[in-house]
């Protein structure tokens, strides 16, 4: 947290490209109990999968994006924990999940058959 990096690009002719990253916050960053705590299930899935969560804190939101970056799926409920999420309207293949508990967001991937 704090980080930055500059990425900067020159050539003779041509306006210099400069570009900085800076990391402000840990979103991303899993603690290994939550992770092991939050679990999806089955995966691979036909039409339905399980969003199951030991842990104490709510899974406040649900966001699952195809691979191609589209959102396809966005649910926010006071908690989320240990539902059957039905995602039969949608195409098989891979796509990618965030799932938000507390202040922190577990991304991990599910494969519709």
């Amino acid at each position: 947290i704090g980080c930055e990096s500059v990425i900067e690009a020159s050539c003779p002719g041509y306006l210099t490209s400069r570009i900085t990253l800076m990391v402000l916050d840990n979103y991303g960053i899993i603690e290994t109990g939550l992770h092991e705590a939050i679990k999806v299930y089955p995966n691979p899935c036909r039409d339905k999968f399980f969003l199951s969560n030991s842990s104490h804190e709510k899974i406040g939101r649900l966001v699952i994006y195809s691979l191609t970056g589209n959102i396809v799926y966005d649910r926010e409920m006071d908690d989320l924990s240990n539902r059957e999420i039905d995602f039969s309207e949608h195409s098989p293949g891979i796509y990618f999940l965030r799932i938000f508990v507390g202040d922190q967001v577990i991304t991990t991937k599910l494969i519709r058959e």
